[in-house]
Order: C-alpha cells, then sequence, then structure tokens
C-alpha cells in the first residue's frame, strides 16, 4: 500500500534527523563547556572557580548525550 510505504520512508527520515540532531546538540554542549572555561577573567560576572564548574556540567553533560544518542541510534542491533 502507498501509504504505509510512505508513512515507513517519513519514519526512516525522521530517525536520521533526531540522530544527527542528537549528535550535533551532544556537540554543541561539549563545545559550550570548553568555551566557557576559556573566557577571560573579568568578561563574566563569575570567578574563575565558578567558571571552570559550570564549564566542566556542560562537557559532562554533552559526553552523556552523546552517549545516549549513540546507544539509541548507532548501536548495532544484535
Amino acid at each position: 500500500m502507498p501509504t504505509e510505504e510512505f508513512e515507513e520512508r517519513q519514519a526512516s527520515i525522521n530517525r536520521k534527523v533526531m540522530r544527527y540532531f542528537g549528535l550535533f546538540m551532544a556537540v554543541a554542549y561539549v563545545l559550550l563547556g570548553v568555551v566557557i572555561t576559556r573566557i577571560p577573567e573579568g568578561a563574566w560576572a563569575l570567578s574563575n572557580s565558578q567558571k571552570i564548574s559550570l564549564g566542566l556540567v556542560f562537557v559532562l553533560y554533552g559526553l552523556y548525550r552523546l552517549f545516549k544518542t549513540y546507544r539509541q541510534y548507532f548501536r548495532r542491533k544484535v
């Protein structure tokens, strides 16, 4: 049936979009964490230890999202 083929093709496209969006967001969080830790002293109203802590939180969250995205979309089905 044409409708079932269309729906399956649409679902496949949606999975691909979500796969790469998940990867993009994971990398974006990691990069944001690195950028936050590299901001010069005095540019924000945060101390150096606060910037490092906040950057570390973003990096760890980005790695967590990367792991979850890999497990959900890229792991081989056995």
